[in-house]
């Protein structure tokens, strides 16, 4: 198939748009590819529905000539203006391909003679990014737009009230106002699901023997148009047409025309929909579009150049009537276009940039110490290598047991050069936004396993870091939102092949993995996994690894080498998330994510962990975090049965499991002690756990034990691993550190025990004629 320049299908699209009654094809098309059963958000196909983007892209085109009201000369017209628009649309989409199929056509056709060449290489080239950045996904849902408008702009308030007339409050009440009203009025539409139900239709249709099979796909096309036009029968106010006693003719005419009217209708506001007290015209001032104006939008062309519709996605039609394509289009422009307002002014630029890099750290700051707590989460820390010279510094500090997480906050954007495919701009972004935040997070992850370097938070006071932090995990947040930010990451960053690999997200993203994630040890162990399994799994977007995590874990599968993650997965998320946050009540039918699997006994024994006073919980976690749902919930019934059992007969019972996994092979014992005597316990779970480690050759083995009257299931434990011998003097000490004596001691330790060495417990014994404990 020969695929032609993109020059003449925007040429062509140009003039599809100025077709008599374009306007109101272009209504039709949004409501059947932005508007369906918010029950079944999950099953529509987007692969066959516009985007945004390719929305915008049309709008784009529109308003660079008068827009005509002028009804088409036939409704059936709409179809067909609808039908060109789709395939021009995809002729455009397979014109952005062709950079990429072009420069892999030689090697798809003789694969031997494919060099070997770097991600940077094989993924980037001039053009190759046009079709992933114009065609990703939103990346953000409306509502945080304006859920973080105030706390971008907190330190530009006095800016935008005195230059724009922008107040938060309410510009909020009349964006949302906007979105409730356009709500409200396609209530009216009867949505039939036409696009997904249409190979049924089709197929039931044929089946049907009273339409005679000459003309039977004539019937069924007929067929199908009518249904397009069936679903907006509150439209025609054919009955109100009757009641006057008009003519079938007048009749049909007038509900056309009623038709037409009530279609653009449900686009459009009036400064009169809005209460009196919100000045409703500043806000159409700063985000309205005059139209017909000479060379409106004349500079934009292609994909990638600016378009004047997304800073001002209202389009003025008459005095009391603005055309609002996609709402989601104003709740960006609201978010994004004060931006340049402010940009313009040179006088206040300096302040500008200084204000992003002070916010994006509060934003980023606030959200972590939801999930971690204040005591955990360190601000704007001062790294000093050597006294009185700052070496670097990390923008957020967490800290969870052994493990930490350095964040490096950007408030880079991705400039329109980029968007319009130079290869060389792209990659001068992405290092901006990306590759400078990993490298800072990676010699500050250096420093703190040094530990040589002193750490001062924002006020200047020394931050005493724990001797027993063994990882660090770096994560790069951007407070854009960042087109292909996952797909960049992987394709271009620069670095060793031993050095750890960052996670990147946009403050939307983190925002949507802490809501679900919002447990310290869940969230961290997603950063491990993510990092970990970064040449494993591959998705578009950071919802769509999410996603998977929380249905399936985000776990190798030992059957492939290699997982991409279906984007429909993401759907599953808007599914559940959408209708929350928006307050709307829906079933939990089909919503995989609230039917996800969850174990509270299992959470609470997590929990319980957590709350005892060692460096190693998050190993212990992290560790039980890897079992398997099944294997998880088989722990805690058994834990459950053991402690029955000491209940019932007053003796300690204790059993213990072996799992081997791809990372580790590691063990857990737990004991239901036949008193409440913690020191007792604690002696014999570190006795019991370090012989069963070394009898089954595991690289890790977790204790946990609870005391006899105890309503817990974790009442102290133990953890073993290579870097801690065993002696009397530890086993004293972990002894001491569960009855107060000794907070943060190392709970660690592990030397090999011979078949011929004495037993821990049986003093004089040699471990293979020890007292069966081990057994």
């Amino acid at each position: 198939m020969k695929i032609r320049d993109s020059k003449n299908i925007i040429d062509d699209l140009k003039e599809l748009v100025n077709s008599q009654g374009y306007i109101y094809a272009l209504c039709l098309l949004i409501m059947d590819d932005f508007h369906f059963d918010i029950e079944k958000m999950h099953e529509i196909n987007n692969w066959v529905r516009l985007c945004k983007n390719e929305v915008s892209f049309i709008c784009g085109l529109l308003i660079q000539n008068p827009i005509s009201l002028e009804k088409p000369k036939s409704p059936f017209d709409l179809l067909e203006l609808k039908k060109k628009t789709y395939s021009l649309m995809d002729e455009l989409h397979n014109c952005t391909l062709k950079p990429l199929a072009d420069r892999l056509k030689p090697f798809i056709e003789n694969p031997s003679s494919m060099p070997k060449l770097s991600k940077r290489d094989f993924f980037g080239g001039e053009n190759v990014f046009i079709e992933p950045i114009f065609y990703a996904g939103d990346g953000i849902y409306d509502f945080q737009y304006l859920e973080f408008l105030e706390r971008k702009y907190k330190y530009d308030e006095r800016w935008l009230n005195k230059n724009k007339g922008f107040y938060f409050k309410e510009i909020i009440e009349i964006t949302s106002e906007i979105k409730k009203n356009h709500r409200k009025r396609i209530n009216k539409i009867n949505f039939l699901e036409i696009r997904e139900n249409k190979p049924k239709i089709i197929k039931d249709l044929k089946k049907d023997k009273s339409i005679p099979k000459k003309d039977r796909n004539k019937y069924i096309d007929e067929f199908l148009k009518m249904m397009e036009f069936y679903q907006y029968y509150e439209l025609f106010e054919i009955d109100t047409s009757i009641e006057k006693g008009f003519s079938p003719k007048n009749i049909k005419e007038t509900g056309w025309n009623s038709f037409y009217d009530g279609l653009l209708g449900l686009f459009c506001i009036s400064p009169n929909d809005f209460e009196k007290h919100l000045n409703i015209s500043y806000y159409l001032k700063n985000f309205s579009i005059q139209l017909g104006s000479k060379g409106l939008n004349k500079h934009f062309k292609s994909i990638g150049d600016f378009n004047l519709f997304t800073a001002k996605p209202i389009l003025k039609l008459s005095p009391d009537k603005f055309f609002v394509p996609i709402s989601f289009s104003v709740f960006e422009a609201v978010y994004e276009t004060p931006y340049y307002w402010m940009l313009e002014d040179e006088s206040y630029s300096r302040k500008l940039a200084e204000h992003r890099g002070k916010v994006g750290e509060e934003i980023t700051y606030e959200l972590l110490c939801s999930v971690f707590g204040e005591k955990r989460v360190f601000q704007s820390v001062k790294i000093e290598s050597k006294k009185g010279h700052d070496d670097t510094d990390i923008d957020v500090l967490c800290v969870l047991g052994s493990k930490a997480l350095c964040v490096q906050v950007k408030s880079k954007k991705l400039t329109q050069l980029s968007r319009g495919g130079n290869f060389s701009q792209l990659l001068k972004d992405f290092k901006g936004a990306i590759q400078d935040a990993y490298d800072q997070g990676l010699k500050c992850r250096e420093r703190i396993l040094e530990k040589t370097a002193t750490f001062y938070n924002s006020d200047g006071n020394k931050i005493e870091l724990s001797e027993d932090i063994e990882e660090v995990y770096i994560l790069g947040v951007t407070t854009e939102n960042y087109p292909t930010l996952t797909h960049q990451t992987y394709s271009f960053l620069d670095k060793d092949d031993n050095s750890p690999n960052p996670l990147f997200l946009t403050v939307f993203d983190l925002e949507l993995v802490l809501f679900y994630l919002d447990n310290p040890f869940d969230f961290l162990y997603y950063v491990r996994q993510r990092t970990e399994l970064m040449e494993y799994f591959n998705a578009n977007e950071e919802i769509h690894f999410l996603a998977y995590h929380l249905i399936n874990k985000l776990w190798k599968d030992p059957t492939v080498s290699f997982m991409q993650i279906d984007t429909s997965l993401g759907q599953l998320i808007d599914r559940n998330y959408y209708p929350y946050k928006l307050g709307i009540e829906t079933s939990s039918e089909n919503d995989k994510i609230r039917n996800r699997w969850r174990n509270k006994d299992f959470e609470a024994l997590c929990n319980q962990i957590s709350e005892l006073n060692s460096p190693k919980t998050t190993d212990v976690i992290f560790h039980l975090l890897d079992w398997a749902s099944q294997s998880r919930e088989n722990l805690v019934n058994q834990i459950i049965k053991t402690k029955s059992q000491t209940k019932d007969d007053n003796l300690w019972h204790n059993f213990s499991i072996v799992v081997g996994l791809h990372r580790s092979s590691f063990g857990l014992t737990f004991i239901s002690w036949e008193n409440n005597n913690l020191h007792q316990l604690m002696k014999m779970l570190l006795k019991l756990s370090n012989g069963r480690k070394y009898k089954s050759k595991a690289d890790h083995w977790i204790g946990i034990g609870c005391l006899k009257d105890s309503n817990r299931f974790v009442d102290g434990f133990v953890f073993c691993d290579e870097k801690w011998e065993y002696n009397e003097l530890l086993e004293e000490e972990i002894i001491d550190m569960f009855e107060g004596k000794n907070k943060g001691t190392p709970i660690s330790f592990g030397k090999k025990i011979g078949r011929n060495e004495p037993c821990p417990c049986c003093s004089g014994k040699k471990y293979k004629n020890c007292c069966g404990r081990y057994n």
